[in-house]
């Protein structure tokens, strides 16, 4: 059975800045641009988790990610209603284990219609669990997410592991008021398949070099 999701409380949500979009992909060893990475959505807790071991490469390409669209537990989609905004938690666990200290990070929602939510600004990114001195640029559109914080020092061993904590809200655009039936206001069909999100860890055009477990080995600082 297909649902709608209600909330009535309000919802603050971040107003956030433009800046200049990068068009590239990740690239891993050099390579060319991976596909992007596919963030599961959980149907029993209601929320996108992410764990993925990363090498900070300062002249590396930008990240992708698609969240996959919000699904019940019994795999029918999740209508969301832009007029009962319902923001869903977002858990990133980054593990750094190469590279020089890590001391921001910047992404942009690319579909139409979502937005970030902030919803505690003192836990928006911790250190091994335990919250971490950032602060999030005021800046115009609630698309792009930059937040700096003091540096974290990389760990080969895995022991240090960035978390960013943070919300997608559908916020809807004018022509298409529910996520999730496959159509716009209209009825003409429409990609609601996953949110698409590029990421940058420096206003500047670099990335972060995405790790697999299996070619840990193969790779290294370009």
């Amino acid at each position: 059975m297909q649902h709608i999701i209600r909330h009535t409380s309000c919802v603050a949500v971040l107003l956030l800045a433009a800046s200049p979009v990068w068009a590239q992909l990740a690239a891993g060893s050099g390579a060319g641009a991976p596909a992007p990475i596919q963030v599961d959505f959980n149907s029993l807790d209601i929320h996108w988790e992410l764990t993925q071991p990363i090498i900070f490469d300062p002249s590396a390409p930008g990240m992708e990610k698609t969240f996959d669209s919000p699904k019940d537990v019994t795999g029918a989609p999740i209508h969301l209603d832009a007029l009962q905004p319902f923001p869903i938690p977002v858990w990133e666990n980054f593990p750094l284990i190469g590279g020089p200290p890590v001391a921001d990070w910047h992404e942009e929602i690319v579909t139409p219609g979502w937005v970030w939510s902030i919803p505690d600004p003192f836990g928006l990114i911790t250190l091994n669990g335990v919250p971490w001195p950032s602060a999030v640029s005021p800046l115009s559109t609630p698309t792009m997410l930059w937040v700096d914080f003091d540096p974290i020092p990389t760990d080969p061993t895995g022991g240090t592991v960035l978390d960013i904590h943070k919300e997608l809200l559908w916020e809807g655009t004018p022509g298409n008021r529910i996520w999730g039936d496959g159509v716009d206001d209209i009825g003409n069909v429409v990609d609601e398949s996953g949110i698409i999100v590029l990421e940058h860890p420096t206003p500047e055009p670099t990335s972060l070099v995405l790790l697999s477990l299996g070619t840990l080995a193969m790779l290294r600082r370009r």
